[in-house]
């Protein structure tokens, strides 16, 4: 994984965090006249009515039979998570929800990590949100179960987010197909307390800034980040809420919580860095499911890079593999070679982070780097 494709990734999820939590500090505006239940049906609308259109655009419609069920959790899911944090927000302050509903993402991001420094990162990041969330004692209890629920819920929609994209190769049509049934489900129940077009349309309008946007961010995000990194960059969420609180509903920031966002971004920046230091655990060796297949020609002395990435993208090698060189082997080959009619074809290196391989350099040369992160010999 390159600093290139980590900070892509870096940057969808904060373009993705704030047109999430913005989006729900407007949708709070619209309260009075939907309710918290007919404000998340608009949402849901607005998020399938875009998302099914730019499914058609891209040309991605079709959606096979075995991904029904898996579009079918994710889309009830979506539904369950909405719903909670918007009877949550009823009862609660804008950062009070979404620092309870942090929980979520990090306890995902706890139970991925592999190196003690993660750790203390989740724990700065927790005590910053333990301290943006000043004030819960008073608050009301059935809202804090409300936002624990979302909690659970954001961590499923994390691993299923990711699940539902690679099921899709990459396309939106798995994604608007779950945006359609959790409108289905939620709409009913949300038009109980009375129909009002205009503001309904707003809320649609909403539902496109604050779900399907953000939707679809977090879907390229997760092709670029591991689901570790990306549960804790999503610490920046209670930050951004309290800012849009404030910008939004007038809800002031005080110094503690100045100091717990500041706690917050320090965590979402240490783990970042981390995961390009060399040695690290992460990256593309906790992916398991991930295989590489690259070509590597030689001729005359000089080396191409293709890279193969499933059967739909074709992107350069540095891309996908980091410190990674086939060069000419410096000394003679010892043992035997592959001879082709008059001698010993030269042998190549394979050089990478992780160590040295040596093997016959043929005209087309194939190196497969596996989930684990490991170099196979030439065929």
């Amino acid at each position: 994984m390159t600093r290139r494709t980590t900070a892509e990734g870096a940057g969808l999820v904060l373009a993705g965090v704030c047109s999430l939590q913005f989006g729900a500090a407007l949708a709070a505006t619209l309260f009075g006249v939907l309710g918290p239940l007919g404000m998340v049906a608009a949402r849901l609308v607005g998020a399938a009515l875009a998302l099914g259109l730019a499914a058609v655009v891209v040309g991605r419609g079709r959606v096979a039979v075995i991904r029904w069920r898996l579009a079918a959790g994710f889309g009830l899911l979506t539904a369950a998570m909405n719903t909670c944090v918007y009877l949550a927000i009823d009862r609660l302050p804008l950062g009070a929800v979404i620092t309870i509903e942090f929980l979520g993402p990090l306890g995902l991001a706890l139970a991925l990590s592999r190196r003690p420094r993660d750790a203390g990162w989740a724990v700065c990041a927790l005590v910053g949100v333990v301290l943006l969330g000043g004030g819960l004692p008073h608050a009301d209890l059935v809202g804090i179960v409300l936002a624990l629920i979302a909690a659970g819920c954001w961590a499923g929609y994390i691993v299923l987010n990711r699940r539902l994209g690679d099921a899709d190769g990459g396309g939106l049509s798995g994604l608007a197909l779950s945006a359609v049934i959790a409108a289905v489900v939620v709409g009913p129940v949300g038009l109980t307390a009375g129909f009002h077009p205009a503001a309904f349309a707003l809320g649609c309008l909403v539902g496109v800034l604050s779900s399907a946007l953000p939707y679809a961010l977090d879907l390229l995000a997760l092709r670029r980040l591991s689901a570790r990194v990306f549960g804790v960059l999503m610490s920046l969420g209670p930050a951004v809420a309290a800012l849009a609180g404030w910008l939004v509903l007038g809800q002031a920031l005080t110094p503690v919580q100045t100091l717990a966002i500041a706690m917050v971004v320090l965590a979402g920046v240490g783990v970042t860095a981390a995961e390009h230091r060399p040695g690290s655990a992460g990256g593309i060796s906790e992916q398991r499911d991930v295989r590489r297949l690259v070509r590597v020609r030689l001729r005359h002395g000089e080396e191409r890079r293709d890279a193969l990435h499933g059967d739909v993208r074709r992107e350069p090698f540095e891309a996908e593999r980091n410190d990674v060189r086939v060069v000419p082997e410096p000394s003679p080959a010892r043992g035997p070679g592959v001879r082709d009619g008059g001698g010993p074809r030269p042998r190549h290196l394979v050089r990478s982070d992780r160590g040295t391989r040596s093997g016959p350099a043929h005209q087309d040369a194939v190196v497969r780097a596996t989930g684990d992160d490991r170099l196979g010999d030439p065929a």
